[in-house]
């Protein structure tokens, strides 16, 4: 049994000091990984910025929307009503015609 320990002693010696230098590795890649992640933090935040401005100015947009709907609403209506002029004033100059002959 000792024999057996003796002999994996030099094996487990081998592979703890390779964990520890791979433990330098480790953090590298730790440190490379939040770099990572700060980065992806500050373009969500940009990204969040250029959000609220769309969002903004499709309210805004939304807004003269609406208006200009309602101004060519205002303009058919009007426009209706002049044609129904024109239509009277038509009619009454052909029956006044009608009524020269």
């Amino acid at each position: 049994m000792k024999k057996r320990l003796l002999a994996l002693a030099p094996l487990v010696s081998c592979a703890l000091l390779a964990g520890c230098s791979s433990s330098s590795g480790v953090e590298k890649s730790v440190a490379g990984l939040s770099a990572k992640v700060y980065q992806l933090s500050s373009q969500v935040d940009q990204l969040t910025e250029q959000l609220e401005q769309v969002s903004e100015e499709a309210g805004s947009l939304k807004g003269g929307i609406f208006d200009a709907k309602a101004t060519s609403d205002l303009a058919y209506d009007e426009a209706t009503r002049a044609n129904e002029r024109i239509d009277l004033m038509s009619q009454s100059i052909v029956k006044s015609q009608s009524y020269v002959k």
